[in-house]
Parts: C-alpha cells; structure tokens; sequence
C-alpha cells in the first residue's frame, strides 16, 4: 500500500486539512463496509429461509438433497464473503484510529515529519473469529449442512 509523508516544514493547516480529510474517507468506508455486510446477512437469511422452505415443500427427495447442496455452497460463499468484508472493515478502522492519533501528534508537535500507510493492512488480523455476525453466517452454513442430512435420512 501507498505510505504519505507530511513534511514538518509544511502549513500546519493543510496538514490538519489532509489528514481530516483521510480520517473522513476512512469512517466512509468503514460505514459503507459495515452496511454491505448487514445486507448480505439479510441476502443470506432470506435466501436460506426462501430454499429452504422450497425443499420442505418438494415430495422428491433428489430435488431435496441437491436443494440443501445448493444452501450449504451459497451459505459458504457468504460466510466467506463476510470474512473478508469484516477483515477489510478492521482494516480501515486501523487507518482510521491511526489517522485520528497523527492528528493529534500533528498539533502537539508540528515541526515534525509524519510518514503514514494510507490503509493498515495490519489491522486486518483483529478481525474476530467469533463476533455475532460471523456467528450467523456459521449457523447458516451449519444448517445447510443439517438440512443435507434431514433430508438425507428422512
């Protein structure tokens, strides 16, 4: 990723400007982000009741297994999706905690030369395993696995 350096020579005020202005961008994205994954959990939650419901209403059970295939693959691909939504939403509110802090450095000591990465790549690794969200998504793949073997034995 792109690292910015704000020279310590530079106009205070552009500085504070610039870094605002990232700081701005990177709330942007988080809320963007945090909204995609809401949606695609309700996608997610509508589209296996939907299927779901479908195959409880077939009298044949071929169309039943490959129905309960389909919602374990298409939960497993939002799980997934939602994986990587969350890690680059942790991502950015690294960025933006960073930006926040730099800001404050910036006022406290303006003289001083700043070097920062535009997206922090490295908060990405605090993105939990086991939040809420991601738990609904487990569940949903959970249970297009169980809807398998219901249909399986029944």
């Amino acid at each position: 990723m792109s690292e910015i350096t704000l020279r310590g020579s530079g106009n205070v005020e552009h500085r504070l400007k610039i870094l605002s202005a990232l700081y701005s961008q990177a709330e942007e994205k988080i809320n963007h982000i945090d909204e995609s994954r809401q949606g695609n959990m309700n996608y997610a939650l509508v589209i296996f009741a939907g299927l779901f419901g479908l195959s409880v209403g077939l009298n044949n059970r071929v169309y039943q297994l490959y129905i309960s295939i389909t919602i374990f693959i298409v939960m497993c691909i939002f799980c997934l999706w939602d994986r990587r939504l969350h890690k680059i939403s942790h991502g950015w509110r690294s960025s933006s905690s960073t930006f926040c802090q730099t800001i404050s450095e910036v006022i406290n000591n303006p003289d001083q030369d700043i070097t920062l990465p535009r997206y922090r790549a490295d908060g990405e690794k605090k993105a939990e395993w086991f939040s809420f969200q991601p738990m609904i998504f487990y569940a949903l793949v959970l249970g297009g696995l169980i809807s398998f073997f219901i249909f399986l034995l029944l």
